[in-house]
């Protein structure tokens, strides 16, 4: 018994991950397998944002900033293309927005949302995503996983369920049960 809790200690550790800003977070594992712990590659920075590359689970981050609070509509355009040209790219089948810094207050929200429509929710569905996750600031409003909402399509153009989560580690789970 003594050496079991060595054992589930060194387990933990094999499971978590640091983001680019120092958080650390559980990965949980996917398909019966330990989750490996990796280091995301950065794909795109911008003054507002910084899209991610992970490989476990795999799929495409765009991690808002503080900096969001000074963006424009546009800035926040900008940032949804660097997304939609990444996906493209690498065909991710799963994308997560980490919203907890996001700070942006739209000027003209139907109108960017029509945008996004228009612009960028048909290259995710050219690029093959299957999921769609936020990760939501404490506090947020809306309904999530968490308080029991189901994932939904998101706008008239999508292809793939969206969720919104408070914590990281559930949103990354939904997106590994897309594999």
């Amino acid at each position: 018994m003594l050496g079991r809790r060595s054992d589930i200690v060194r387990f933990n550790l094999h499971r978590v991950r640091f983001t680019p800003h120092g958080r650390a977070c559980d990965i949980p594992s996917l398909g019966g397998m330990t989750a490996e712990t990796t280091t995301p590659n950065e794909a795109a920075r911008y003054r507002y944002g910084v899209v991610l590359q992970h490989d476990t689970p795999d799929h495409l981050e765009l991690e808002w900033l503080p900096t969001s609070s000074s963006m424009s509509d546009e800035d926040w355009k900008t940032g949804l293309m660097l997304l939609a040209t990444e996906a493209e790219a690498t065909g991710a089948a799963s994308i997560l927005i980490d919203a907890t810094e996001f700070r942006h207050g739209f000027e003209d929200r139907d109108g960017s949302m029509a945008w996004r429509d228009d612009h960028v929710i048909p290259r995710y569905n050219r690029a093959g995503v299957t999921r769609f996750a936020f990760v939501m600031p404490a506090g947020f409003p809306g309904p999530t996983a968490e308080s029991g909402a189901e994932a939904r399509v998101d706008g008239s153009a999508a292809a793939f369920p969206t969720q919104w989560f408070l914590g990281r580690d559930a949103a990354l789970a939904w997106l590994a049960e897309a594999r």
